[in-house]
């Protein structure tokens, strides 16, 4: 899958301008009927990347099959924030039942 290309382009240290991902729902008016072809943002229309359900060989020379593949330049990139800023943060307690509070005995 895409996904474990991309993970092994990664640990191989590959000089990424890419990033092949999953297809996802934003994309569904671009890929439904066609082969190929390019990836475009859905609020601005700016060119993303590009996607072959055939396949496109990524950086390390890999075949990633099928292939969505987007551009570093065009994307912005959100770096996670580290566990230890969020470790403090208070969540609402919750009445059991209630899915993610406690287990009602039963």
């Amino acid at each position: 899958p895409p996904a474990a290309a991309a993970a092994a382009d990664a640990a191989s240290g590959a000089s990424e301008s890419c990033l092949f991902i999953e297809p996802m729902q934003w994309m569904a008016g671009s890929i439904t009927g066609v082969i190929a072809g390019k990836l475009h943002c859905p609020k601005c229309s700016a060119r993303l990347g590009s996607f072959n359900w055939s396949g496109i060989s990524n950086p390390a020379g890999a075949w990633v099959t099928p292939a969505f593949q987007l551009h570093h330049s065009k994307i912005d990139t959100v770096l996670p924030k580290p566990l230890d800023a969020i470790a403090n943060v208070r969540r609402p307690l919750l009445p059991p039942g209630v899915a993610g509070g406690p287990a009602r005995a039963g």
